[in-house]
């Protein structure tokens, strides 16, 4: 499994830290191609208007030597539109 955090460090200090969002990303198999399965989690934040979202989503045929970076690029654009989540949905 992988797994993403995304964490606030108010003023660039490590204390104080706090996470706001989590990727987890698991392998449903295959050798240098293969399909995975991810759930996108972020909190809301009210002051600047962002809602909260959970997404579900699912990665068909991609190549392994890749790399991780463009793995969760095709999760957070399947995860997401320009204006908000889509394909939102209830986890759990």
């Amino acid at each position: 499994m992988l797994v993403v955090r995304v964490e606030v460090w108010p003023y660039g200090a490590q204390t104080g830290k706090y996470q706001i969002a989590e990727m987890q990303v698991r392998n449903e198999g295959g050798g240098g191609v293969s399909r995975y399965s991810a759930q996108v989690v972020a909190d809301g934040y009210v002051p600047v208007g962002l809602a909260p979202f959970e997404a579900a989503v699912t990665v068909a045929g991609h190549v392994r030597a890749d790399g991780p970076w463009v793995l969760i690029h095709k999760i957070l654009s399947a995860a997401l539109v320009e204006d908000g989540p889509a394909r939102s949905q209830p986890l759990g």
